[in-house]
């Protein structure tokens, strides 16, 4: 596949993979079932017949890195709880991607729509499942995959919420490559209310690298779609709704980091000023399903670059903002 058929080539699998995934007439989503899957290996908390996990916070991050926070510490503060009760996700997972990250710990097999490894379900059957977990936990991450090739996901989950009465007692959280504007393209007006109204929500965009040349090591999408995401985010941030970051730093070397962040954060903070005290970097692990898809560069990306990118990130980070202002709870820093 030559570079300039690419664009085109992922936007229409991003179609193809929207007309399986979801039945409109029967408000039903393409969930994956982790039976049987690579991913289950690193999984010790299967659920809901196969079609959910258990996604516990992690207990410490390793040493240099920052802590993991999302969505728990959100969640604890939009329910008013104590953040250390709240530990635990429900996850479902959509079951396609219209990107391949070398570092997903998702099976490639259920990001293609596959009907043999994954099964529809209505918002309410869902909720059905989670209620009748032994201790259902006070957040529900909708994943995947990439959860906005169905953005009517979020506001039909929100809907069931609402009908079971459980919208005041679960965070509702989504997952978002951030690489299609499906969300405007097809969610109506009264989607976007029901969103905006709903108070215990958070979205978070995963920026894919940072800059076009770890995005698109990270992918193997096109360099372009690199600013794809950030307009996107850029909309998300001013839509309203609540939304947070998170940021891959692999990258297959390390040539100019300090200004290619330095033009991140530009761009960040052209969004809006505060942006960047929102993002979170993420560490990027091994799993099993990653394993056979590492290279040379991959493993030096996993192993020595994310971490060197990193330091450059807090250092740029501390020439911007505060000590207090670096300090704050994420959910703390404002858009208006």
């Amino acid at each position: 596949m030559t570079a300039s058929s690419q664009p085109a080539a992922v936007d229409r699998l991003a179609c193809k993979l929207r007309t399986v995934l979801l039945k409109a007439d029967s408000k039903a989503i393409l969930i994956a079932t982790l039976g049987g899957s690579q991913q289950a290996l690193d999984v010790r908390n299967v659920n809901c017949g196969g079609y959910g996990r258990i996604w516990h916070k992690p207990q410490a991050s390793k040493a240099g890195w920052v802590d993991f926070i999302f969505p728990f510490e959100p969640a604890a503060y939009k329910l008013g709880l104590p953040p250390d009760q709240v530990r635990a996700a429900q996850v479902f997972q959509v079951a396609g991607c219209n990107y391949r990250c070398w570092f997903c710990y998702v099976d490639y097999q259920l990001m293609i729509a596959n009907t043999s490894r994954s099964r529809y379900f209505t918002c309410d059957d869902l909720i059905e499942f989670y209620r009748y977990e032994d201790t259902p936990p006070q957040i529900i991450r909708l994943s995947g995959g990439q959860p906005d090739l169905v953005p009517e996901w979020i506001p039909w989950m929100m809907q069931a919420l609402l009908d079971a009465e459980l919208h005041e007692k679960v965070y509702l959280w989504a997952d978002d490559n951030l690489s299609s504007d499906f969300a405007w393209r097809y969610l109506t007006t009264k989607d976007w209310d029901l969103m905006l109204g709903y108070a215990n929500f958070g979205k978070i965009g995963c920026l894919k690298g940072y800059d076009p040349e770890s995005f698109h090591f990270n992918t193997r999408a096109p360099e372009c779609h690199f600013d794809r995401q950030l307009d996107i985010l850029g909309r998300l941030v001013r839509s309203g709704l609540d939304i947070y970051v998170y940021l891959v730093l692999t990258s297959p070397q390390l040539r100019d980091v300090r200004g290619k962040i330095e033009t991140l954060l530009d761009k960040l903070q052209t969004i809006h000023s505060n942006l960047p005290l929102r993002v979170s970097p993420i560490e990027i692990n091994l799993h099993t399903p990653t394993t056979t898809r590492l290279g040379a560069a991959e493993w030096a990306a996993l192993q020595h670059n994310q971490y060197k990118v990193l330091g450059v990130w807090q250092e740029s980070l501390a020439r911007r903002f505060t000590s207090d202002e670096l300090q704050q709870p994420s959910y703390a820093v404002k858009f208006s």
